[in-house]
């Protein structure tokens, strides 16, 4: 299970530093305010995430949680074909995005960075995550801008009763995929 984190603890930690420049990226291109917000802060490096790409989320989330969002980062990567960490990094920032921009100093981010993971108000949902990583990957320019390839379904699709889950699913923008399962839009 923990292959897939091996090049992370090589080579001087190089991968970890790919992926932070990846992370600088993205961030760049589509939270442009918000990079310039912690640059100012102090952070233009971004290595407050380096614990979050190091082991792929495993302090910010349950048990539980870090495996089904392994897995589903593992299928996302699949159908992608390219490695999303640092895009789940950048989801996570980006949905939390009023939080980090009310920080004042590094200290406030490092802060929040220690205690994203025990939020009880507002957890991390894992597959959310994991769609959000895929579908930021995807707007880049990978594939069809936003569309995705819908391999990552939405929590509340997988979690909701089949019955109430239809309505709320297809309003948030998942149908229903061939054999029952959950799919999120191409539209």
């Amino acid at each position: 299970m923990m292959r897939p984190l091996a090049p992370n603890f090589q080579d001087g930690l190089a991968a970890i530093s790919g992926q932070l420049r990846q992370l600088r990226a993205a961030l760049a291109a589509l939270e442009g305010p918000l990079l310039r917000h912690l640059d100012a802060l102090g952070a233009a490096n971004l290595e407050t995430a380096f614990q979050m790409l190091l082991l792929a989320f495993r302090r910010e989330l349950s048990w539980a949680d870090t495996f089904t969002f392994w897995e589903a980062l593992w299928a996302a990567e699949a159908a992608a074909r390219a490695p999303l960490k640092a895009f789940a990094v950048a989801a996570l920032f980006s949905a939390r995005r009023r939080e980090l921009m009310r920080l004042e100093s590094l200290e406030d981010l490092v802060t929040w960075v220690n205690s994203v993971g025990s939020n009880a108000s507002c957890p991390l949902d894992p597959l959310a995550l994991a769609a959000d990583a895929h579908q930021m990957w995807a707007f880049l320019g990978t594939e069809k801008v936003g569309g995705g390839c819908g391999c990552v379904p939405k929590m509340s699709a997988v979690a909701a009763p089949a019955a109430a889950a239809v309505p709320a699913a297809t309003a948030a923008g998942v149908t229903t995929a061939p054999g029952g399962g959950a799919a999120l839009s191409q539209t």
